[in-house]
């Protein structure tokens, strides 16, 4: 299997920066990959639109919007 995947923090919060997650993802379109968001810095910070996005797959962690550690999520665009 030679399956191409795109994996980029959506928030740093240690640097301060929000990424241009959906341009960068518009850059490996149509090339077969898979665009994976890790959204644990900006859920909890930022209202997100996952199908705005267009990703397909978004993680987001639970501690980071005042859930117990250990708990999280993942979005999965069929």
């Amino acid at each position: 299997c030679n399956r191409k995947i795109v994996w980029i923090m959506e928030v740093c919060k240690v640097l301060g920066r929000i990424k241009a997650v959906k341009e960068i993802g518009e850059i490996g379109e149509g090339k077969g990959g898979v665009m994976v968001v890790d959204g644990g810095e900006s859920r909890g910070e930022m209202k997100v639109d996952v199908e705005d996005l267009e990703c397909d797959l978004f993680g987001l962690c639970g501690d980071k919007m005042g859930g117990g550690t250990g708990m999280g999520g993942v979005y999965g665009k069929k």
